[in-house]
């Protein structure tokens, strides 16, 4: 099924978006994208990836979209971590080997995922020296309990005009609860660097980030220095020109077969266009929604790769890192940076 949607920016081009859905996407279709044909991954600098399976392409894959687009991203067996409740949340936590304080990263899953949808991600993450704590939202799939967390989406995907800060603010409100219990956990409070916290997302948790970063109304979390968004979900951001209101740097990764989503960062008045700098847009060729979980395998090394690096450099102050390598499977690497520029600035009042 297919369902057509466009958004205006603010220069008044008109951007049309097609947003492909799926009724059923059985699991073990799913799972063939590791079987697929992919570029060789080679990460923009040091770090070295893992060994990666050559096959053929996989199919477009599916963005989150309306009731129809349900199956969810199947839950891996746990890999390292730890399945825990803070402050009432539903977490997974991937902790350093290193002694702390850590950093810390929050991850957002996509709708009818879970906070383990990308655990090559998070475990590396955890290796690299980073705390890494992801809540299931309400929304989560929850593996092995019969239709638990297929719900329809609060609002259409396709059509923004229902989209406003109440819409999947329970999202904003577990990752408000989430932080604010480790500020008072007597595990937690001393093992965080709180003064380098970051938060990334897939898809909807993508939207989730830039929405705490201070792009929704009443979402803004001010603990948050840097974020990451992997193909998220922007319809309704860019139809309220709102990404203008985010003032710490910000990472946006999207695949040339991410039909949905992608376009809508890279395309003039896009989100890449109406995000302050520093901010920055890998694109891989290839690549489609699914590339940022376990699914998929291909492009794992290179995601690491750029997502460390740019946490170690507006995270730990790694300023002598270069974001501006192309690696050999990125086709489209944009940035507008102000390493120079003044620490940032709170977000409009009217965002918070």
């Amino acid at each position: 099924m297919r369902a057509n949607y466009t958004l205006r920016h603010r220069s008044g081009a008109l951007a049309s978006i097609t947003v492909l859905m799926a009724a059923f996407v059985p699991v073990n279709v799913l799972g063939q994208a590791q079987k697929q044909k992919q570029p060789s991954a080679t990460p923009p600098t040091s770090v070295k990836p893992g060994p990666v399976k050559k096959t053929s392409p996989p199919p477009a894959q599916v963005p989150e979209g309306d009731p129809a687009d349900s199956k969810p991203i199947p839950r891996p067996a746990p890999k390292n971590g730890e399945d825990t409740l803070i402050a009432g949340v539903d977490c997974a936590v991937w902790k350093p080997k290193t002694p702390g304080p850590w950093p810390l990263v929050i991850f957002s899953h996509g709708f009818h995922g879970s906070a383990r949808q990308a655990t090559f991600l998070t475990v590396a993450l955890a290796d690299h020296g980073y705390l890494v704590i992801a809540p299931n939202h309400r929304d989560a799939y929850k593996f092995g309990v019969p239709n638990a967390g297929l719900r329809s989406p609060q609002a259409s995907f396709a059509n923004t005009r229902n989209w406003n800060s109440t819409t999947y603010k329970d999202r904003a409100d577990d990752i408000h609860r989430l932080v604010a219990g480790l500020k008072q956990s007597d595990t937690y409070k001393k093992s965080i660097d709180w003064a380098h916290v970051a938060i990334i997302g897939h898809s909807l948790g993508g939207y989730t980030a830039l929405g705490l970063a201070g792009a929704v109304k009443g979402w803004y979390l001010a603990d948050f220095k840097a974020v990451i968004a992997f193909a998220p979900y922007t319809a309704p951001l860019l139809q309220g020109k709102v990404l203008s209101n985010i003032s710490v740097p910000v990472m946006y990764q999207g695949g040339t077969l991410d039909f949905g989503i992608s376009p809508a960062i890279r395309s003039k008045g896009g989100a890449l266009d109406q995000t302050p700098a520093p901010d920055y847009y890998v694109e891989f060729s290839r690549a489609g929604h699914f590339a940022w979980t376990d699914i998929n395998p291909a492009f794992q090394p290179e995601i690491i790769a750029y997502t460390e690096q740019f946490l170690d450099k507006y995270l730990k102050s790694e300023q002598n890192i270069d974001l501006t390598k192309q690696s050999k499977s990125v086709s489209l690497l944009r940035y507008k940076d102000k390493t120079a520029a003044a620490p940032p600035k709170a977000p409009a009042k009217a965002t918070r």
